[in-house]
């Protein structure tokens, strides 16, 4: 009684008849399409860059909450308000943690960074 042999031969069956895979022309339409879309999206992509970038420069009327959005008068007059530069408290926060600074690529960059920004505030190293 060998009951295995007619099960997979059964389900070998179904299996092509229910099989969707693409092949020859419909497979070559079906990678070109997939090919147009991506090339499309990556173009719209690039191509909203300059504009967002600008829409970011412009001031907001009103502060809003959204994250990405137009920064509003009151916001960038606290930024300016700041006694420390955005690119200090970024390193700042990362210099807490004492594992980041064995690599020394990190080290390197956050030493050029660091005399960069003594150097703008008029400091001598």
């Amino acid at each position: 009684m060998n009951l295995s042999g007619t099960r997979v031969g059964a389900s070998a069956k179904s299996a092509s008849a229910g099989n969707t895979d693409l092949q020859g022309r419909w497979l070559l339409f079906a990678r070109t399409v997939w090919v147009i879309v991506v090339v499309l999206t990556l173009g719209l992509f690039v191509v909203s860059i300059p504009s967002y970038f600008a829409y970011l420069h412009i001031l907001s009327a009103t502060p809003t909450d959204d994250i990405g959005a137009q920064l509003a008068r009151q916001d960038v007059q606290q930024l300016q308000a700041e006694p420390m530069s955005l690119t200090q408290k970024h390193i700042s926060r990362y210099l807490a943690q004492p594992a980041i600074l064995r690599n020394p690529k990190v080290r390197s960059l956050l030493r050029e960074v660091c005399h960069e920004v003594k150097t703008s505030s008029g400091e001598k190293s």
